[in-house]
């Protein structure tokens, strides 16, 4: 699948997120998937996507850690709130 970038401002940007996951849980043939979201602010996705609140921090930069389930599988998260991005990998 390779790697993507969604703009998350775009009012689909969501749904984009959600047919990706699907297309990769669809495979039969798991590649590595990395799915890059720019302009986006960590609270809109955490309550986008209900996945609580993020405790995992490094520190002053504000990046964190995190994990995303869907549709029983798990999905890492890695936050860069200080550059509004989020990355989202198997």
């Amino acid at each position: 699948m390779g790697k993507i970038t969604i703009d998350y401002r775009n009012t689909d940007a969501k749904q984009k997120v959600c047919d990706f996951l699907d297309k990769w849980i669809a495979s039969p043939k798991k590649e590595k998937l990395e799915i890059q979201l720019e302009h986006v602010v960590s609270g809109d996705f955490e309550e986008d996507f209900d996945i609580g609140d993020v405790t995992d921090f490094n520190g002053w930069q504000r990046d964190w850690r995190h994990h995303l389930e869907y549709k029983n599988h798990t999905f890492h998260l890695f936050g860069e709130a200080w550059y509004g991005r989020i990355l989202i990998t198997n």
